[in-house]
C-alpha cells in the first residue's frame, strides 16, 4: 500500500476519533490496534494525519487534539519534532510574510492550529519527551524553519526558552563539542539572534531570558560572543514614569530651594557625622 494511502487511511482514523469524541484510554486502545496494519508510514506522516483529521473537523481547538497528541507523545511513538514539522505551515506563494500573531493564543476565541500545537507541546516539554541529543538536534532545526516564518513570536520565544531550559539542552549544547553539534548551535544561533532582536522592543522579560540562553550555548552564527543590548529598540520617550523625574531644581519655592542646595553642598563637602558614625 503506498504511503499516500496509509496516510488518507490514518487521517480517516483520527477524523473518526475527533468526532466520536473518543476518551484518551479508548484511544489508547485503537490506535495501536490500528497501527498494527498500518506501520510503513513514517512517524511525521502519523502526526500529519492527526492534523489534518483536525483541519477536516474544523475544530483547531477541539478538547481531543491536545488529548491524543499527549498520548502519543507520552507513548514515545510520535516525536517533539515530528510534530513540529507537520504543524509548519507553508510560506505564501507570493513571498509575503505569515501573520505574526498566528501562534498567539490569547485573546483568541478560535486559535489556528499551529498555535494550538505550539502551546501544548511548550506545556509538556522536558527531558522525557526529548528524550535523546539526536532528537533535540532534530527539534532544534526544525524551530529553525519556524523562526524564519515568524521571526517576532513571543509563543514560539517561550517554547523555545522551555526546551533551552531543559538538562539535555545544557548537557548536549555545552558538553558537547562535535562538529555537528557546533554546525547545529550556529544555525540556530543565527535563527534565534533576530527573535531576540525583535522581542526586545515588545517583551523584555522574554527577550532576556531568551538573550540569557544565548549567552549560556554561545549560539552565535559567527565571531565572538557579543553583548545584546536589550534597550537599544526601547522608546524610552513613551516610558511614563520619565515624565515625573524632574530635570531641574524645583526652585519654585523657597523649600525646594534650600533642599537642593542642602543637597549640593552634602554631595560636593560630605559631613564626617553623616550616616551616624
Amino acid at each position: 500500500m503506498d504511503s499516500r494511502r496509509q496516510e488518507d487511511e490514518w487521517c480517516e482514523f483520527f477524523e473518526a476519533c475527533l468526532t466520536k469524541r473518543i476518551s484518551a484510554e479508548r484511544f489508547s486502545i485503537l490506535w495501536p490496534a490500528f497501527r498494527k496494519n498500518h506501520d510503513q508510514l513514517p512517524l511525521q506522516g502519523v502526526a500529519a494525519a492527526l492534523l489534518n483529521a483536525a483541519r477536516i473537523n474544523g475544530s483547531f481547538v477541539d478538547p481531543r487534539l491536545p488529548v491524543f497528541m499527549n498520548e502519543l507523545l507520552y507513548s514515545g511513538t510520535i516525536s517533539l519534532s515530528s510534530f513540529l514539522s507537520a504543524a509548519l505551515p507553508t510560506p505564501p506563494r507570493d513571498g509575503s510574510q505569515l501573520d505574526q500573531s498566528m501562534l498567539e493564543t490569547a485573546g483568541i476565541y478560535k486559535p489556528s492550529l499551529p498555535a494550538t500545537v505550539i502551546q501544548l507541546l511548550t506545556a509538556v516539554v522536558s527531558d522525557r519527551l526529548i528524550g535523546s541529543t539526536t532528537e533535540l538536534a532534530a527539534t532544534l532545526k526544525v524551530l529553525a524553519r519556524w523562526l524564519d516564518l515568524f521571526h517576532s513570536s513571543a509563543a514560539l520565544g517561550y517554547f523555545i526558552s522551555a526546551i533551552l531550559a531543559t538538562n539535555l539542552a545544557q548537557t548536549t549544547l555545552v558538553g558537547i563539542k562535535t562538529k555537528e553539534v557546533l554546525d547545529l548551535k550556529e544555525t540556530f544561533g543565527r535563527a534565534i539572534s533576530q527573535l531576540i532582536s525583535n522581542l526586545s522592543s515588545t517583551n523584555i522579560q522574554l527577550a532576556s531570558n531568551l538573550d540569557y540562553w544565548q549567552k549560556q550555548y554561545e549560539l552565535h552564527d559567527e565571531g565572538p560572543t557579543q553583548s545584546i543590548d536589550l534597550l537599544d529598540s526601547i522608546d524610552l520617550g513613551a516610558i511614563s514614569f520619565q515624565e515625573s523625574v524632574l530635570d531641574n531644581a524645583p526652585t519654585n519655592t523657597r523649600a525646594g530651594l534650600y533642599v537642593y542646595l542642602n543637597a549640593m553642598v552634602q554631595c560636593l563637602f560630605p559631613s564626617p557625622n553623616f550616616g551616624g558614625r
